[in-house]
């Protein structure tokens, strides 16, 4: 508690079975990450359990019970040791101050004010009844401390985080009244009574704590799994991206709305690495994309089958099929997997639809996919033996075969491919070059619809970064405009300090169209990272850039 000078709470030592049956301890431990060394494998250490606590005192190391209620004016714990603090009935308190590794597992919580401070990523404050509090105010870097319920329901009058998260204070749920920016505002207006943030029925309902109507993403498997304690039919109006790690949660993501959602990642029914009994049309139900109208991006891992419901998908612009295989020893055939028959289907429902699949998932590929994929590999070889013709060759036989026949490629594989056209055909400086980029970006399409596994992306991102700053390098003079359209898709696909040379095209384009401040910025960026980077020479000597390193600070 607030000093060591505090006495400890009077209780009796109970062992860890006994306390767990009682008052479901292992819960805890399951729900709250970072509890690895209180809750031990093998036989954990025993419980305090304490009966009628009142005021201060100091929380041992480990696991303390209080059974039944605890009422002081503040409750001030800097938990300097893993510990946790077990309130079976309501904790009634004026103050409530939090820090370091604090863990708090309340029956209810009825709080005149909330202030959590350096809390360290392996504190924790959940709460199973009701939690009540008028301001929430937490200095720290771990959202995860937020009051969360397992069957009860917050029920804060005026509820708000505000959160200086990495050095800055920034309200971090949008829920902040008028007037209230920063940590002395949310100080005043406690001490004025004055309302901290708007209502609950304003803020609507939160996921650990934060307003679903501010996400614009939910990607990790602690989000995802929290699915399961919101309400079906509830609407997440803004988020765009969303990961479904288990297919266990795909059909409670089905019974909420996403309005706006753009990019999905999905688990199917075929789990590596033994393989799944559940039955497709209950990994991927069919009104699965129902209440998902923008949806653009799919990506299905532990691929079986062509589900029904993604022909339901009105704007889809690309399917990324995979196994996700991280130990190919205990990869499991899926059956039937992706068939030919499914391939002119989805061709046939999305003329314009980008598709990526390989080996793991298709098993009805002719022999010449198999071959054109050894083929990329034999001319990327050519070209770093630098045999520049029998290189332009190869890919071009191959491109060619591909034209004939292009539903049986993956995109994937016909995005390498052009790509090391273009590169080998720049290195001739020839006008084929050109062509093979104008070809690259028809394939590849808007960013919109480039895949999301990682495969795919690299694939994507580099046919961007090569076709578009060949088209953006040859048009920077007599159509700059054109030329920084091109160049900004390059940029997407690029990185400073591997990639200068798009960045240099840039610049130069941006000082075509005299803007030369944003010019003289991106070549600060390159020198400060490749000092020795002689493309930028002539910039760097010019008097302009001379002139913006003296009045501005690029450093």
């Amino acid at each position: 508690m607030a000093s060591k000078s505090k006495p400890a709470w009077q209780g009796r030592a109970v062992p860890f079975a006994e306390a767990d049956a009682r008052y479901g301890l292992a819960r805890l431990a399951d729900k709250v990450w970072g509890l690895d060394a209180i809750f031990p494998p093998g036989e954990p250490r025993p419980v305090r359990v304490v009966r009628g606590a009142s005021g201060e005192a100091k929380v041992p190391r480990g696991i303390t019970v209080i059974d039944g209620d605890l009422d002081v004016d503040v409750l001030r714990w800097r938990a300097r040791d893993e510990a946790v603090l077990v309130i079976t009935g309501t904790l009634r308190v004026g103050t409530l101050l939090l820090s370091g590794p604090a863990n708090l597992w309340l029956g209810a919580l009825v709080a005149q004010a909330l202030v959590a401070t350096e809390l360290s990523h392996a504190g924790s404050l959940i709460v199973t009844g009701d939690c009540a509090a008028p301001a929430i105010v937490m200095l720290g870097d771990g959202e995860h401390i937020l009051p969360r319920t397992f069957g009860g329901r917050i029920v804060q009058r005026d509820a708000a985080l505000l959160a200086r998260r990495w050095g800055r204070a920034e309200p971090a749920s949008g829920a902040l009244a008028a007037g209230i920016a920063t940590l002395d505002d949310v100080a005043a207006a406690i001490a004025d009574g004055r309302t901290v943030v708007r209502s609950v029925a304003e803020i609507g309902p939160t996921l650990h704590g934060r307003p679903i109507a501010t996400l614009e993403e939910l990607g990790s498997t602690r989000d995802t799994r929290a699915l399961a304690t919101i309400a079906e039919g509830t609407v997440f109006p803004r988020v765009v991206k969303l990961d479904l790690p288990e297919h266990a949660l795909n059909a409670r993501a089905a019974s909420m709305r996403w309005p706006v959602l753009e990019q999905l990642s999905m688990d199917g029914p075929h789990s590596i690495p033994v393989g799944s009994t559940t039955p497709d049309a209950v990994a991927i139900p069919d009104d699965m994309f129902a209440s998902m109208p923008e949806l653009r991006r799919l990506r299905i891992t532990a691929f079986r089958a062509l589900p029904p419901a993604v022909l339901t998908i009105a704007k889809l612009e690309s399917l990324d099929l995979d196994q996700a295989i991280f130990n190919p020893v205990f990869y499991t055939r899926p059956d039937p997997g992706l068939r030919l028959a499914d391939l002119a289907t989805l061709r046939a429902r999305y003329p314009q639809l980008r598709i990526a699949f390989g080996a793991d998932v298709c098993f009805e590929l002719p022999a010449k996919v198999a071959e054109a994929i050894t083929a990329a590999t034999k001319t990327a070889q050519l070209l770093a033996a630098g045999k520049l013709d029998e290189a332009i060759e190869l890919v071009e036989a191959v491109l060619g075969e591909i034209a004939l026949d292009p539903g049986v490629y993956s995109h994937v594989l016909r995005y390498d491919l052009r790509a090391l056209a273009i590169f080998a055909h720049a290195k001739r400086d020839d006008a084929r070059a050109t062509a093979h980029a104008q070809l690259g970006l028809a394939e590849l399409g808007p960013p919109s619809g480039w895949f999301l596994s990682d495969r795919g992306l690299g694939s994507c991102r580099q046919l961007a970064k090569l076709a578009g700053n060949h088209l953006a390098w040859s048009l920077r003079t007599r159509d700059p405009q054109t030329a920084l359209g091109h160049v900004e898709l390059a940029l997407r696909g690029s990185t400073l300090g591997v990639d200068d040379h798009v960045f240099d095209t840039h610049a130069r384009i941006l000082l075509a169209l005299g803007r030369h401040e944003e010019a003289y910025r991106v070549v600060a960026q390159v020198v400060r990272g490749n000092p020795k980077f002689e493309a930028v020479r002539d910039i760097v000597r010019s008097r302009g850039y001379r002139s913006f390193t003296k009045e501005t600070d690029v450093r």
